[in-house]
Parts: C-alpha cells; sequence; structure tokens
C-alpha cells in the first residue's frame, strides 16, 4: 500500500525518502472506535480515517499529518503516545 513504518531509532540519514510523515494513532475493526479517536485527537493536529483491507478483514486507520519534518512528526508522535495512544507510529508515504 506504499506506507513504511519508521523505526524510532533511525536518524534521518537512514530514514526513507518519501514525500509525507502521518503518525497514525490505531487501526481499527470497528468504524465508531476509528471517527472517535479520530475526533478526540484533532486537538493536536488534522486528522483523517483511511480504510485498508487486511486478510479479509477491513481496518479503519486513524492518521494525523502530514507533518512538515522529521522532528515536527516526531514531537507530534510524542503528544500522541501521551494522550494514551501507545502503539502509534510514524508513518512515511
Amino acid at each position: 500500500n506504499g506506507s513504511v513504518v519508521l523505526d524510532a531509532g533511525l536518524n534521518g540519514r537512514d530514514a526513507p525518502q518519501l514525500s509525507s510523515l502521518f503518525v497514525q494513532a490505531g487501526a481499527f475493526a470497528d468504524y465508531e472506535n476509528a471517527a472517535r479517536v479520530r475526533n478526540d485527537l484533532s486537538r493536536f493536529a488534522p486528522s483523517h480515517l483511511s480504510q485498508t483491507t487486511v486478510a479479509g478483514t477491513k481496518y479503519y486507520r486513524v492518521r494525523l499529518g502530514p507533518s512538515g519534518s522529521r522532528s515536527e512528526a516526531e514531537r507530534l508522535l510524542a503528544q500522541i503516545v501521551a494522550a494514551g495512544h501507545r502503539e502509534a507510529r510514524l508513518i512515511a508515504e
């Protein structure tokens, strides 16, 4: 699907050169749960839902961004984790 999960330990020199960085707060099988999280996290940054299918199951991904830089994305990730979404990850597309 063109997404890459970035390892927080990568430095800028080793990171893939992709166009946009997002924070993915989670992926939910239930649309209402995803919408609730998106609405809650929209106070931090523009947020949206995107749909994907994995092994025949539909998921709704909650993403924030895109961020203008790696450091901005990491700050946003820290805010999302502090808000209780410990499984949040940086995603590059």
